[in-house]
């Protein structure tokens, strides 16, 4: 451009957009040095300034409160289906119910949030909540059916001669 440098489409403090490395001038920087190392033009945070990746609190918190959740709803299934005395006393036949149950619901679930997911394309908040929620659905549809095989595979090897070693087999 007309300070007699190639234009590289970056401003003239030398910072790139965010996620893109600005390339130094060659004499300097060392092949050696870290090109990511804050230059004399640039301060480097002081202790405790910055350090705090939101972005991954975020996700943290939201994956807690979905494993919560979930974990809330299949005890609260899985207490009404006791309760309602269909299956018995049996664990097996309540943790095949249970499964089925909530395998049945929350894929209407899935059904409801794409509905929801494609009525509304261009608006990303509702983009990422319907992915959350997938996906919580999921974790929900994961545990219930490990809960069954659990009681499968207790139930089976239970009737064996060697119980534990026939869970380990299974």
């Amino acid at each position: 451009a007309s300070n007699g440098h190639a234009s590289n489409g970056h401003s003239s403090s030398g910072r790139a957009p965010h996620g893109q490395a600005v390339l130094p001038e060659k004499s300097t920087v060392e092949p050696w040095q870290d090109l990511e190392q804050p230059t004399d033009a640039e301060e480097e945070p002081e202790s405790g300034e910055g350090c705090i990746n939101w972005p991954r609190i975020s996700d943290t918190w939201t994956t807690f409160l979905a494993m919560t959740s979930a974990w809330c709803v299949i005890f609260g299934t899985r207490w009404i289906i006791a309760l309602s005395g269909l299956v018995g006393q049996d664990e097996t036949v309540l943790a095949v119910a249970l499964a089925f149950t909530l395998s049945v619901c929350c894929f209407c679930s899935i059904w409801i949030l794409d509905k929801l997911h494609d009525s509304s394309p261009h608006d990303d908040g509702v983009q990422e909540v319907v992915r959350i929620l997938v996906e919580q659905v999921g974790i929900i549809i994961g545990f219930g059916w490990e809960r069954c095989f659990e009681g499968a595979v207790f139930a089976i090897s239970a009737g064996t001669s060697a119980p534990e070693a026939w869970k380990a087999v299974l």
